[in-house]
C-alpha cells in the first residue's frame, strides 16, 4: 500500500535489508523529497536451498548503463528495458514467473504509468520487461521477479488480469483468480504485490492491492484508492500462494 502526496517528489523502495536465517529488516525507503502518508509492504522469502524457486531483481539503472556507461543519457517518456534472464539451474518444465515493481522514482508532476512482465518463458529462462508508458518518464524503476517448478505442488502464483480503459478514473478493481489447479487445503500463505500502475499527476498516488479471502481454489482481490481527491486509469498485480 503507497499513500503519497501528488504535490511532492514521489520516490519510494521496498526491499528488506539485513537478511539472515532468522529474518531481516523490513526495508521501506523514501526520498527526502517525498511527503509519505503511509507505506506498507508485504515481503516473501525463501531458504538459499529452496531447489522449487529463483529470484532476481533488475532496474531502468543497470539497462541504462548497458546504453550509456557515462550516464548522460536523458530520461524518455515510454522508456523500456528488456533483460534476458537465464535460470542458474534449468527447470524440467516450463516454469511460473511473476514480476512484481518494487521500485518507483517519477519526474514531478507526470503520470505515474509503468509496468513490470516476464513473456517467452522456456525451461532455461525468460525476457523480463519493464516500461514506461505514454507521457510517463521514470527516473528509476526496479522490478524483483520469481519463478518456480510449475509441478510443484506446495506453490502456485499467478497475475491479477485487469481490463482497462485509459479513457476512465476508477477507484477499485476487483474479481478472483483462479489457481491453474486446486491445493489439496487452502494456502497457509498468500503473497500479493502491483505488476503495473497507471495513476494521472492530478491524482494522489494512493493505491493498495488487498487479497482479503483465498481458499484451495482462488483468490479474492481487490486494488483500490480511498477518498475523494484519488483515483487511477488501471492497476495489476500478482500473487503468490504457498502451503
Amino acid at each position: 500500500m503507497v499513500d503519497i502526496s501528488m504535490e511532492s517528489d514521489l520516490t519510494f523502495l521496498c526491499l528488506p535489508t539485513k537478511v539472515t536465517d532468522v529474518g531481516y529488516t523490513m526495508g521501506l525507503t523514501k526520498g527526502p523529497a517525498t511527503q509519505v502518508y503511509s507505506m506498507k509492504a508485504n515481503f516473501i522469502g525463501f531458504r538459499p536451498g529452496d531447489r522449487r524457486v529463483q529470484t532476481g531483481r533488475y532496474s531502468f539503472a543497470e539497462g541504462r548503463k548497458k546504453t550509456d556507461p557515462n550516464g548522460k543519457r536523458a530520461f524518455m517518456p515510454s522508456e523500456s528495458h528488456t533483460l534476458e534472464v537465464e535460470f542458474k539451474v534449468a527447470y524440467k518444465t516450463t516454469p511460473k514467473v511473476v514480476c512484481a515493481i518494487d521500485h518507483v522514482q517519477r519526474f514531478l508532476k507526470l503520470s505515474v504509468r509503468a509496468r513490470a512482465w516476464a513473456e517467452n518463458i522456456t525451461p532455461t529462462g525468460f525476457r523480463l520487461r519493464l516500461a514506461t508508458f505514454d507521457n510517463s518518464a521514470m527516473i528509476q524503476l526496479g522490478v524483483s521477479w520469481l519463478a518456480h517448478d510449475s509441478t510443484d505442488d506446495t506453490i502456485r502464483s499467478g497475475n491479477f488480469n485487469c481490463s482497462d480503459d485509459l479513457r476512465d478514473l476508477r477507484t477499485e478493481i476487483s474479481g478472483t483468480a483462479t489457481f491453474d489447479r486446486p491445493f489439496p487445503q487452502r494456502p497457509r500463505e498468500l503473497f500479493a504485490a502491483f505488476s503495473r500502475f497507471d495513476v494521472p499527476p492530478t491524482k494522489q498516488l494512493r493505491i493498495s492491492c488487498e487479497t482479503p479471502l483465498w481458499t484451495e481454489r482462488d483468490v479474492q482481490y481487490k486494488l483500490r484508492t480511498w477518498k475523494d481527491e484519488s483515483a487511477f486509469c488501471g492497476l495489476e498485480g500478482i500473487y503468490v500462494a504457498l502451503l
